[in-house]
């Protein structure tokens, strides 16, 4: 039988699970336990008429932390006006995989020295949904770590759908997300993670744990030091990020992602572009230690940095795999020795089917400057430009590309490969401008390899066609595959 309560705990003191609780609107100067209860517990008209605000002692405005396994909140302001100890928006400890629903949390500050200001996770779990974390730069959640969210020892997924992490500040690592020894999946789809600060690893901090991220947009945020946006850390730190954007983060290297201790990061279908180093790396910085940076049908342009690798900067004991991929229009200026406007890599680099045009070097290497292991094949690099050495600079394996200038090894060639639009940054000008897709006779139609060629290109067109109309077997290996990442299709 309904019953009324004068607080929203004395209500789930009464409930029992599968209840619900119905919160009328309100502002609510209390702080609540679910005390182990799998039950609901959700606002009649949602969060932008109903706040739990917290009653100024010490702790969080909402705690699970007995186990509660199908506990939901929903349709509720989380705004702990306390700045005492724990003065967090939700506690999930204790096997705790509670849901969070068409919310926002923001204005948490707890003392700086303490972490997870909107969201705090010790040996728990989380599905976030529709929520906002963070609002506004005077709506922030700050702390040391992982303002918008702190998870750390807990085998239990994370799972963020449809939300909004912004303005959330923090001294030191994880801005928005800070993960540390998180053994079961975070997921994030579909989720715009922006306008975050912190010390590293802005938008996501991961420490040895592995992450999936779709469809989601990690763009302006800013960093003091490494990844603007995020930062990835051991060998656990497996990453794969699927569509979305990474654009418009700074740092002072790594602009947009910092790679190191062997973590491993896959990137399919992401633009990652106009983000900005102020020091020496630039948009994705892969230090030494084994770590790994796998690229498929991405686009890195209008990236800068002032010294090294405008999109990419790979340390020794690195591995680079580039395909199907546009890297565009970066710049790496302010030095005479800038070098490797697209790439600078020390480590192995391979590239396939991929198109490095329109980089800038106020040194050497406007495509790429290259001392490590290097593989490229069935790729157009063009338009880039440098003093010296403009296109690639360095000792390579190059067969079936076209290479401006030309390049020794079997199947390249040496001429204008016929762009849509060929934009080229110059000093000072990282540009995203420009369309890469090659035009009806092209001389890169139908003269690449089938060796390793992926079976689509960076549009998803299917590999090969018979772009010269001349059939099988005339150019090229005779395979009829295109160079670069755009298949002509007639």
């Amino acid at each position: 039988m309904p019953a009324e309560y004068s607080t929203i705990q004395a209500a789930i003191n009464a409930a029992s699970d599968g209840d619900v609780v119905l919160v009328a609107d309100g502002t609510y100067s209390e702080r609540i336990n679910y005390n182990g209860k799998n039950i609901t517990v959700q606002s009649l008209n949602g969060a932008a008429y109903t706040t739990i605000q917290g009653d100024g002692a010490d702790g969080p405005v909402v705690t699970f932390s007995s186990g509660e396994t199908s506990a939901v909140l929903k349709g509720f302001t989380i705004d702990n006006q306390a700045t005492s100890n724990n003065a967090r928006g939700i506690y999930i400890s204790n096997n705790a995989t509670p849901t969070i629903k068409n919310s926002v949390i923001k204005g948490n500050t707890p003392p700086s020295w303490q972490n997870g200001a909107g969201i705090y996770i010790s040996g728990g779990g989380v599905t976030i949904e529709n929520t906002t974390i963070g609002g506004s730069s005077t709506e922030k959640n700050s702390c040391n770590r992982g303002c918008g969210l702190y998870a750390q020892s807990s085998s239990y997924d994370i799972t963020i759908t449809g939300s909004t992490i912004t303005y959330n500040t923090a001294n030191s690592e994880g801005g928005a997300i800070y993960l540390t020894g998180i053994t079961g999946m975070t997921t994030i789809t579909d989720t715009t993670i922006s306008n975050n600060s912190s010390s590293r690893g802005t938008a996501i901090y991961s420490s040895n744990s592995p992450l999936t991220i779709t469809n989601t947009s990690m763009d302006s945020n800013s960093a003091v030091y490494e990844g603007g946006a995020l930062c990835l850390n051991g060998a656990s730190a497996t990453t794969t990020i699927t569509g979305g954007t990474i654009n418009n983060n700074s740092a002072r290297d790594g602009a947009a992602v910092y790679i190191l201790n062997g973590a491993d990061l896959t990137v399919s279908g992401t633009t990652i572009s106009s983000n900005t180093s102020s020091n020496s790396y630039g948009a994705i910085w892969i230090r030494d230690s084994g770590s790994t940076l796998n690229l498929s049908k991405a686009t890195l342009s209008g990236n800068s940095t002032p010294a090294r690798g405008g999109a990419i900067f790979a340390g020794s004991s690195t591995v680079v795999t580039i395909e199907n991929s546009n890297i565009t229009g970066n710049v790496a200026d302010d030095y005479s020795w800038s070098e490797g406007g697209g790439i600078y890599s020390a480590g192995t680099l391979n590239i396939y089917s991929s198109t490095i045009a329109g980089n800038y070097a106020r040194g050497n290497g406007g495509g790429l400057n290259i001392t490590g292991s290097t593989t490229i094949k069935n790729s157009i690099i063009w338009g880039n430009t440098a003093p010296s050495s403009p296109q690639i600079d360095g000792a390579a394996t190059v067969t079936y590309s076209d290479v401006e200038g030309g390049f020794s090894g079997t199947g390249n060639i040496n001429a204008d490969p016929l762009f849509v639009d060929l934009q080229q940054a110059t000093s000072g000008n990282p540009t995203t401008a420009g369309d890469f897709h090659i035009q009806s006779g092209s001389p890169c139609i139908d003269t690449g390899t089938s060796a390793g060629t992926p079976a689509d290109d960076i549009d998803g067109d299917s590999r090969p066609q018979d772009g010269d109309g001349l059939g099988s077997g005339t150019t090229g290996d005779g395979s009829d595959y295109d160079m670069g990442s755009d298949e002509y299709v007639p």
